[in-house]
């Protein structure tokens, strides 16, 4: 008996999960991440953001200006990416950087009027991403859906 050829899954969403992982948890977890991730990515080309990006806007929206460094952690983002992400939102004119009167290498960043502005094109094009991508679900089984991630997110590492 030969082994089977390899399939690729790499960039194109495949039509469905193999049943040889839907069986687990974590697979299918991964699996709706992954095919989630390419869904909201999509939606957000017309605005010329990916997605992390859009995870500092949003946070920066909704806990006011916060340091750099704390940004990248509250993000789960290493510093090389931070840095390369705040770069990109500066030369698109979406947040200021100014550096801590009492730490001077410490830098915070706050949104711009573009940027706060943006910050409400994101909420759209995210509500109409949630609602296409979620729509297989009953309002009912949303809210449990999101109430488990919280759970799951907020314990950060699986006991």
């Amino acid at each position: 008996m030969g082994r089977k050829p390899a399939r690729d899954l790499g960039a194109v969403d495949p039509p469905r999960l193999p049943e040889s992982l839907a069986r687990w948890t974590g697979n299918l977890l991964w699996w709706a991440s992954r095919v989630g991730a390419r869904h909201y990515a999509r939606a957000l080309e017309p605005l010329g953001l990916e997605p992390r990006e859009v995870a500092v806007l949003q946070l920066l929206e909704g806990e006011g200006p916060y340091r750099q460094g704390l940004a990248a952690d509250s993000l789960g983002l290493d510093r090389a990416t931070m840095v390369k992400v705040t770069h990109s939102l500066l030369g698109l004119g979406l947040v200021a950087r100014t550096p801590e009167p009492n730490d001077r290498r410490a830098l915070t960043l706050s949104l711009t009027a573009k940027g706060e502005a943006t910050v409400a094109q994101i909420a759209e094009v995210t509500k109409r991403a949630d609602e296409t991508f979620f729509g297989v679900l009953s309002i009912e089984e949303r809210s449990a859906l999101r109430s488990a991630l919280l759970r799951i997110s907020e314990a950060r590492e699986p006991r």
